[in-house]
C-alpha cells in the first residue's frame, strides 16, 4: 500500500464514519467503542471510564511514536464564562465530561499526540441514531415530548465539515 495509511477507530460513529469518507483509501476500519452519549455516562459511570478512559490510554500506548488525534468534548467546560480557548481552565459537570477530561490528560502526556474538543455534532450516521439530529427525529416520531434546554449556548458543526478539517 502507497500513500499515507490511516488507524480510524471508532468508525462506526458519527465522527469517526465521516472521517472514513474523506480519508485516503485503504484506510482501515477498525470498530473501537466510546460511550458519547451524557445520559448513558450518567447511568454507568464505571463504562464510561473504561470506554473513555482505558480504551483512550490502550490507543495511546499503540501510537506512542505516532501522530494520535484524540477527539473530545467543549462540554470539559462548565459553561460559566462561554467563549472558551484552550488556555481556559475546563471544569467538568457530567461524568461524561470528566471522562473526556481524564482521557485528554493521558492524550497529551505525549508531544505527538492532539485534542480536537468538537462541540454538539450533526450529521447522519451509519446506524442512524448517532447525532442529536437523528436522536431527536426519533424521538418525535415516537411521538415523545422532547425535554430541551434553555440556558445553554453551543455551536453546532456538521460531522463532515469536522472529518475535512481533520
Amino acid at each position: 500500500m502507497s500513500g499515507p495509511l490511516a488507524w480510524i477507530t471508532g468508525a462506526g460513529g458519527l465522527i469517526g464514519s465521516h472521517v472514513v469518507r474523506v480519508a485516503p483509501t485503504g484506510a482501515p476500519d477498525w470498530k473501537v467503542a466510546a460511550l458519547s452519549r451524557a445520559a448513558a455516562c450518567q447511568a454507568n459511570p464505571a463504562l464510561a471510564e473504561v470506554l473513555n478512559v482505558s480504551v483512550t490510554r490502550h490507543l495511546c500506548e499503540l501510537a506512542k511514536g505516532i501522530p494520535f488525534v484524540f477527539f473530545s468534548t467543549d462540554l470539559v467546560f462548565d459553561g460559566r464564562k462561554g467563549k472558551y480557548s484552550e488556555a481556559d481552565s475546563p471544569n467538568p459537570l457530567s461524568v461524561y465530561a470528566q471522562s473526556k477530561l481524564r482521557a485528554e490528560e493521558i492524550v497529551l502526556r505525549n508531544p505527538l499526540h492532539t485534542v480536537v474538543r468538537t462541540s454538539l455534532t450533526a450529521g447522519v450516521s451509519p446506524t442512524g441514531d448517532k447525532s442529536f439530529t437523528e436522536q431527536m427525529r426519533d424521538a418525535w416520531r415516537r411521538g415523545e415530548t422532547l425535554k430541551l434546554f434553555t440556558d445553554e449556548f453551543r455551536s453546532p458543526i456538521a460531522a463532515a465539515i469536522t472529518a475535512r478539517a481533520i
